[in-house]
């Protein structure tokens, strides 16, 4: 760093009272001072940062900060690069910022500025920086350096740091929390931060007349300039928050429900006055309504892979639902695009649609993150977070049992009933097809749970008798196999199972309520289906 002294000090130099000249004196320079913390009545985070920007390791021992701050270094070497701390309380110092700094005395002035004079101990003159806290050239913000949030730093070091156009505000946020509701900037101990220029991570609507951009950094006052928001017509405000990453515009007309919508940003400056590198630009679905969705229908623990795993909604109401912009606040990772559901009719969602598209023979949205085996909650919903459906499944009773781990998917019985009663719901019994070697069971583009099924019996040399039965039901299997058995009732509940040994196998049916009863045997070897129906007097 450059050492440009005021004459009267060069003349002082130049009689030999500090013994030699600047330019061999250690390259030792103040590179960073937070010398107002934001913090109410105190200044427990203020803080002297120096470095050494030399090629040799330098003994501290006996050298002085003899204005601005008052503090001894004692026996301590700085290597080449290293950076030491010296601050006004320790203790906070390691709590908020991680790191051990050395006590110093006497605050920093925070009314004007003051002088901060480094010297080695011989009382040669190391450095001087003659801050001012509220006079230009000096670093004025946004945000403020007296009291807003950020320390002032010096990142060159071929430049004289005793000149306030050469010192800049911190631009990188430090600690895990706000002091005084303002973000704190600092890099103590580690330098600057590169230089780069500010890139927007994301825009999201929030309402109907309002939309929030996150950027990368604080931001200057540039990213209060409606005209640098262009694609959603006029824009009235532009404001930012107190950490300044994040800007809420306000819109002069509402958006429009369930059309894409495209926000370009451009010209905005980050703290050091870098520019964004190039314009961006972002789509995004708006959606306040409040459409008749509901789940209907969960393969969560399919055989094999997450790859079958599908989730089903369905539209029950009377007019087509404008789902653009809907998204799933828990359980899986969606947002829809632009879409709408016609009344009456499906729309599945898959973990892996190649597979579960093919297998299944519908089409699908793709998720993101698998739903659990073991149940939890799947929650939809709209752009400014009114919930349009909820659903808590589980794989324990009174949730339907042959959907954990069996091969079938929960169904809704019927429309117009509560999706969060699992009372309602039963093991899907229609048979899709086997994945691996076990069967899979699924209710596609069907909300019920009495399913009309193709009995086989006879071609596979299994007959049920007497059919009605009122008390021994007799399954008869004249065939070379061995079958498992499940019942279901005709709202697709598992009442009974056991297994059908090839010959005469009697089962006992007087617990059975009367109505109608569906028999399914999974042959052990294949996992090929028969099907059959009896009627319980």
């Amino acid at each position: 760093m450059k050492r440009f002294l005021p004459l009267l000090l060069l003349l002082i130099l130049s009689a030999g009272t500090f013994g030699q000249t600047t330019q061999g004196l250690p390259q030792i320079a103040i590179s960073e001072v937070m010398f107002n913390p934001p913090e109410p009545g105190t200044d427990t985070l203020e803080y002297v940062e120096i470095t050494n920007f030399g090629g040799s390791v330098i003994n501290l021992n006996g050298w002085q900060f003899t204005t601005g701050v008052l503090y001894t270094f004692p026996n301590i070497t700085i290597a080449p690069g290293q950076y030491i701390v010296v601050c006004t309380d320790s203790v906070a110092f390691l709590n908020f910022y991680g790191f051990s700094a050395y006590d110093y005395a006497q605050a920093l002035n925070n009314s004007g500025g003051d002088t901060l004079r480094l010297t080695d101990s011989f009382n040669n003159l190391i450095d001087f920086v003659p801050y001012r806290s509220n006079t230009a050239p000096w670093p004025q913000g946004p945000p403020s350096p007296n009291g807003g949030g950020p320390s002032i730093e010096v990142c060159d070091f071929g430049v004289d740091n005793s000149v306030g156009s050469n010192w800049s505000i911190c631009t990188t946020p430090t600690g895990n929390q706000l002091i005084n509701s303002l973000q704190v900037y600092g890099t103590p101990g580690q330098g600057c931060a590169a230089t780069s220029p500010p890139i927007v991570a994301s825009v999201t609507p929030t309402g109907p007349t309002t939309v929030t951009v996150l950027f990368n950094e604080p931001v200057n006052t540039t990213a209060e300039n409606v005209a640098n928001y262009t694609g959603l017509g006029q824009v009235n405000t532009a404001t930012r928050d107190i950490a300044q990453t994040t800007v809420t515009l306000t819109l002069a007309q509402p958006l429009a429900n369930g059309i894409q919508q495209t926000l370009t940003i451009e010209n905005v400056e980050d703290l050091a006055n870098t520019a964004m590198a190039q314009p961006q630009s972002f789509s995004f679905v708006f959606n306040n309504t409040i459409a008749d969705l509901q789940i209907t229908e969960v393969m969560y623990d399919n055989p094999g892979s997450d790859d079958y795993e599908f989730i089903e909604l369905y539209n029950r109401g009377n007019t087509p639902a404008y789902v653009g912009g809907y998204r799933f606040s828990n359980g899986v990772t969606f947002t829809f695009p632009a879409d709408t559901i016609a009344a009456g009719d499906f729309v599945y969602l898959t973990f892996n649609a190649g597979t579960a598209d093919n297998f299944f023979n519908f089409d699908s949205y793709e998720y993101t993150g698998g739903l659990d085996n073991a149940g939890e909650k799947l929650q939809i919903v709209n752009t400014v977070g009114d919930v349009i459906d909820s659903l808590t499944y589980s794989n324990a009773a009174p949730w339907p049992l042959g959907a954990a781990g069996d091969g079938a998917s929960i169904t809704l019985c019927n429309a117009t009933s509560d999706n969060s009663n699992p009372a309602n719901w039963s093991a899907a019994i229609e048979y899709i097809g086997n994945i691996g070697v076990s069967g899979a069971y699924a209710n596609i583009d069907l909300v019920s749970c009495t399913v009309g099924l193709t009995e086989t019996a006879q071609s596979n040399g299994i007959t049920l008798a007497p059919n009605p039965v009122d008390g021994e039901l007799v399954i008869y299997n004249t065939g070379n196999k061995a079958y498992t058995l499940q019942v279901f009732d005709a709202m697709g509940r598992m009442v009974m199972s056991g297994n059908a040994a090839m010959g005469v196998n009697n089962f006992t049916a007087n617990a059975l309520s009367a109505g109608l009863y569906i028999v399914r045997l999974s042959e052990n070897k294949t996992n090929s289906t028969v099907t059959l129906k009896f009627l319980k007097k």
